[in-house]
């Protein structure tokens, strides 16, 4: 075999493995911010997947793309990024008890 086959099996092997990879990112992304979501007690519907979910809190309502971190909050201009920042922009206020 010459060298040019050997090579361009190798990308083949290499691209596959990419994408191996970029798939379980995305899993593991999807899982994480389903996860938060979760434990806050916001309540959300799953489309395309897992690709899309529709956030609703406090009478508001927000397209959530979880493998890129992509969300617009409806009602509001622009796009933001974050998991974290999507459940402040609706106005999830956590409630810490000092239990002792």
């Amino acid at each position: 075999m010459s060298k040019k086959g050997k090579n361009k099996k190798n990308q083949v092997s290499r691209r596959e493995e990419k994408k191996i990879k970029r798939a379980q990112k995305k899993k593991v992304l999807m899982d994480s911010a389903m996860e938060k979501l979760k434990c806050r007690n916001i309540p959300f519907t799953v489309h395309n997947k897992g690709l899309h979910l529709i956030v609703q809190y406090d009478k508001k309502i927000a397209d959530f793309w979880p493998t890129t971190g992509r969300f617009k909050v409806r009602d509001e201009w622009g796009y933001r990024f974050g998991v974290d920042l999507l459940i402040e922009k609706l106005g999830y206020v956590e409630i810490i008890h000092n239990v002792k």
